[in-house]
């Protein structure tokens, strides 16, 4: 078992050194903590009093951002780093797309997404790996459970590490079934239910409650297997080590500990929307509009209040026309003496009504808003006041796109790292005795499966991730699209343009995706040829030429492998085959005519033919 590794001189020290950082980040986060929960039911319009109305200003705002930010799917592309690298780069696109299923990637965004616009920043873990589907499991962090160290700027700081979290961790509820299966706890029977790690969890939880107007505290009273136990989830550095440890019984009982895989950053992807570059927490939206829907509801239930009164008044009335309070009662065709002329016997006493200011402050809270948002009316789908012509709409909404672009490249931040963080983890766990994976690819007409090794997506060196955002992309290989179509009919119309290139670009640019490719065209017998010569090149084994070769194709695959002596001398001669064959056309049918009859239904995919000895590479 893991804990054997300790002594127990060394378990009592880990112990206490957790310890001492929980409380550390616990005083922390505490008034955090409290702050968040507050802004959850203001968030949910849920902070009023039962006889006020509140105003819905951060919902509106925040939920614009959220569907503008989600809308926009960002596109995640592999790219080699060097030559040999190129075939196995491209198996990763289709195969981070197909792992995006598995991962729930839309649900996990949109929680992603919503912790970095309500807290500033927000945590996805990538500890776990699951064998059976041979894939990274994510998971979003409870923001108002997690406890940080103070002094961290980020999760694994900038590129030198500086400001990374030295520690960090949260409580979680695991039943006994659940520990024993995870294989990584001890001490299980020496757990008690309901202790201190519960005060975090619960409030919590309560609040979240409270937000959605139900009310009331959770309590696990269940006293058999299916009992929740708590654990406080801690990740540490341990005489030098990255670790995970597991703490019960308020942070006394050592219930883990393990050793990360991953010594050099911690597997968790921060995301920040409106970062500072000295805070962790960044701005959140709910910096931004706190205030100002605050200020609206106050001024709202003042209007209402005013609206209330005028509409139920106070009255005056003449004590020396009317004697009896009685007759003040309403009733219908009731008769009420009065001493004298009825005038001005009762009059209603009237207050100001709303003012103009009341209707300018609303207007002025909400602009305000959008402007430090980016969520304008415009953003909303609401019209503006005012006519406008049409530059003066098309100005704005250029601003307003602006600054979701912006938003939208920060975004992309995050992104590149999970996805970078997802092939590392295929490097740790995707080991040789997995000995394949099957990526299912959906095409026009059919469903097919192709089979991935771990040879054939671990690069050299790893890959650069590219990540651009849907919308923005769009727009560009539209107007790409455009300008190809444009020049189409004069390049199809010279004998010198590679017509496949043609053919497979004009699919790239209306939009084809890597799997709709692999299904639209089909292998080419020249490249599969090159490409099992390529084992061989890269081993720096010589490799024979043929006269029938499409010189060209091969060319082109043989330079996606390793640039070994060998295949860069294989490469010259096919160049050379190649100006032989074009100033000697009849080389081609010469070499056609020694070709030995093919079986019927049995094409000859590779030819062997004597190569002139003028061609053949040392």
């Amino acid at each position: 078992m893991a804990l054997k590794q300790l002594n127990e001189k060394e378990q009592k020290e880990l112990v206490k050194q957790c310890q001492e950082e929980i409380e550390n980040a616990k005083t922390f986060m505490g008034p955090k903590w409290a702050k968040w929960r507050k802004r959850l039911k203001l968030l949910n319009n849920q902070k009023k009093n039962e006889a006020d109305i509140s105003d819905p200003l951060a919902h509106t705002h925040f939920n614009t951002l959220l569907a503008a930010l989600y809308d926009d799917e960002l596109v995640t592309t592999f790219l080699p780093r060097e030559q040999g690298d190129v075939n196995n780069a491209q198996n990763l696109n289709p195969l981070y797309e197909y792992d995006s299923e598995l991962m729930s990637m839309d649900t996990m965004n949109y929680q992603w997404l919503w912790n970095a616009l309500f807290f500033g920043r927000s945590l996805v873990m990538m500890f776990e790996w699951d064998s059976e589907m041979s894939v990274p499991v994510p998971e979003v962090v409870n923001m108002l459970t997690w406890y940080r160290d103070p002094n961290a700027k980020s999760v694994n700081g900038d590129t030198a590490g500086r400001g990374a979290m030295r520690f960090g961790g949260r409580p979680i509820l695991l039943t006994k079934k659940q520990m024993e299966d995870a294989g990584v706890y001890e001490n299980i029977d020496k757990i008690t239910p309901n202790t201190a790690e519960n005060d975090i969890l619960t409030a919590a939880g309560d609040e979240v409650r409270n937000a959605q107007g139900l009310g009331g505290s959770v309590s696990d009273d269940i006293t058999t297997e299916n009992r929740l136990l708590t654990s406080m989830e801690w990740f540490t550095i341990y005489k030098g080590k990255r670790i995970a440890v597991g703490l019960a019984n308020g942070d006394t009982l050592l219930t883990r500990y393990t050793e990360l895989k991953d010594q050099n950053k911690w597997g968790i992807i921060d995301r920040v929307i409106f970062p500072d570059g000295i805070d962790w927490d960044g701005v959140s939206v709910m910096d931004l509009i706190e205030d100002k829907q605050r200020a609206r509801a106050r001024i709202i239930n003042a209007a209402l209040f005013n609206t209330e009164v005028n509409g139920n008044h106070m009255y005056a009335y003449d004590t020396n026309k009317i004697t009896s309070e009685s007759d003040l009662d309403f009733g219908q065709n009731r008769h009420v003496p009065v001493d004298g002329d009825p005038t001005n016997a009762i009059q209603a006493i009237q207050r100001t009504q709303i003012a103009n200011e009341t209707d300018y402050m609303l207007n002025w809270l909400e602009k305000s808003a959008g402007r430090a948002t980016g969520a304008t009316e415009i953003e909303q789908g609401v019209a503006t006041g005012g006519r406008k012509t049409a530059t003066e709409i098309a100005t704005l909404s250029e601003s307003v796109d602006t600054r979701f672009n912006l938003m939208a490249k920060v975004i992309t931040w995050s992104t590149r790292r999970f996805a970078q963080y997802w092939y590392k983890m295929y490097k740790m766990y995707f080991t040789t005795e997995i000995q394949d994976k099957f990526l299912r690819i959906v095409g026009p007409d059919a469903i097919f499966f192709k089979k991935f090794d771990k040879e054939q997506v671990i690069t050299n060196i790893d890959p650069d991730v590219s990540v651009k955002s849907k919308i923005v992309g769009e727009a560009r290989r539209l107007r790409k699209l455009q300008e190809w179509n444009a020049e189409a009919e004069i390049m199809y119309a010279d004998p010198s343009v590679d017509k496949e290139y043609m053919t497979r670009e004009r699919a790239r640019l209306g939009g084809a995706t890597e799997m709709e490719m692999l299904s639209r065209f089909k292998p080419d017998p020249e490249r599969i040829i090159a490409m099992e010569e390529n084992k061989q090149l890269e081993k720096n084994e010589y490799v024979d030429l043929n006269e029938t070769d499409n010189d060209i194709k091969h060319i082109e695959e043989h330079r996606k492998a390793a640039s070994t002596k060998k295949n860069l001398a294989h490469q010259k001669a096919h160049m050379e085959q190649f100006i032989v064959k074009n100033k000697n056309p009849n080389v081609k049918e010469e070499a056609q005519a020694l070709l030995p009859p093919e079986p019927a239904g049995m094409p000859n995919l590779q030819p062997d033919l004597d190569t002139p000895k003028m061609l053949q590479t040392a």
